[in-house]
């Protein structure tokens, strides 16, 4: 697989979360193309953690906390799914 740039408009981020953390505490452990390949991958992984899957866009701006509001901006264009385990 070549690193250069596919000329996808998303990636898919696998995050582990671990809520005896406290904020941040979710953090990126997968990157992949397709959603199939990342949903595959997390079928092997342990178990006893709790994962999210965002598809995220290529090539702009991520959301961002406003600090006027405190409220984060820019979540439409953010799919997020959540896969729990069995803590």
């Amino acid at each position: 697989m070549s690193l250069i740039y596919s000329g996808e408009k998303f990636i898919w981020a696998i995050f582990v979360a671990d809520s005896t953390r406290s904020f941040p505490n979710f953090y990126p452990i997968g990157i992949f193309l397709s959603r199939e390949g990342a949903v595959s991958e997390m079928e092997n992984l342990p178990k006893d953690h709790h994962y999210q899957l965002l598809k995220l866009p290529v090539n702009q701006l991520f959301p961002y906390y406003h600090k006027a509001t405190g409220k984060i901006v820019g979540m439409e264009g953010i799919h997020h799914e959540h896969f729990e385990g069995n803590e």
